[in-house]
């Protein structure tokens, strides 16, 4: 498991971009961001899905979450990643997948999701 934890003093603005996989969400009275990122449980750990975790962009800044999984296509389908987030209540979120679940619980801001 990869994971990263930024400090944060109030609602964050989130950006997700994920292609395949799982992202569970959840917005709680916490003063860090928290991501971690796995291989699909369903594919388990695979070194093309740990290379797509290393090739993940995660940063955070001016109150701003960003999370950037690389869209892999192959013969067989995606490669696909677990990802869960905890960040404060009232954060808002905007998600981008082309065939992922989300699950999102908490009470947020708002919440932008779209599938490509």
């Amino acid at each position: 498991m990869t994971s990263w934890e930024f400090p944060a003093s109030g609602p964050i603005d989130a950006r997700i971009s994920l292609p395949a996989g799982s992202a569970r969400v959840t917005a709680s009275q916490t003063g860090t961001v928290t991501i971690s990122l796995v291989p699909a449980r369903h594919i388990g750990g695979t070194g093309a899905a740990e290379q797509l975790i290393e090739d993940t962009e995660v940063s955070f800044e001016g109150g701003r979450l960003t999370v950037e999984v690389p869209k892999r296509v192959h013969i067989r389908g995606s490669e696909a990643l677990d990802l869960a987030i905890e960040l404060p209540e009232a954060s808002t979120l905007d998600v981008r997948t082309a065939s992922a679940d989300l699950q999102v619980s908490g009470e947020l801001g708002a919440l932008r999701s779209e599938e490509r």
